[in-house]
């Protein structure tokens, strides 16, 4: 596990994890601040979900649990905001934050190293199909699973994708294995069609 100090956060009511990109409309000064030096620099940020409150406005409670994420694109969008893409890239576990006087969140975090790269098994291709599936519909087409995916990345895309609770979601952020994660969302599912 590494440490790092001072990482800007960004608070979304929903989680981002590992290996999923996120399209993002800037609009507070506090972020369009954020993302300048993020894009000067090439320095990445945190996304941690929000468990009290808003995105806009008043700083929110926190999840400790969030993911460190570097900005792959941006342009100017039609409304004349500032649009990014951000890719989730490894866990992260928020120690102490506090906001700066332009409210924007800082932290001392704990980075997670990367995911083991486990391959998928036959067993999982069900999985994989729900899983491209749901992309498909979505139009999530950077969320299929490909010729190189992961159990890793197929649970983190799973979890993305399927309307599971978010605190169920919530409580997966914080589990290690890629496996066990996986057989979890199994599980979920298999529950849901016996309903």
């Amino acid at each position: 596990m590494e440490r790092r100090r001072d990482v800007p956060l960004f608070p979304l009511q929903q989680p981002l994890f590992p290996t999923v990109t996120l399209q993002l409309r800037i609009f507070e000064q506090r972020y369009l601040n954020l993302v300048r030096k993020s894009l000067r620099e090439g320095s990445p940020f945190g996304i941690v979900p929000i468990l009290k409150g808003r995105e806009v406005g008043q700083t929110p409670e926190i999840h400790p649990r969030g993911t460190l994420v570097t900005i792959t694109d941006w342009d100017q969008l039609n409304d004349g905001l500032l649009g990014i893409a951000v890719s989730g890239n490894q866990c992260l576990r928020v120690d102490t934050h506090h906001a700066r006087s332009d409210g924007l969140l800082v932290a001392d975090c704990d980075l997670y190293g990367p995911d083991p790269e486990e391959a998928l098994e036959v067993s999982d291709q069900d999985l994989v199909a729900l899983l491209d599936d749901l992309a498909g519909q979505l139009g999530r087409t950077d969320l299929h699973a490909g010729d190189n995916c992961t159990v890793s990345m197929l649970g983190w895309r799973l979890l993305t994708l399927l309307p599971f609770e978010l605190q169920w979601r919530l409580q997966l952020f914080e589990e290690r294995n890629p496996r066990t994660r996986l057989d979890a969302i199994r599980d979920y599912l298999t529950r849901l069609s016996q309903v």
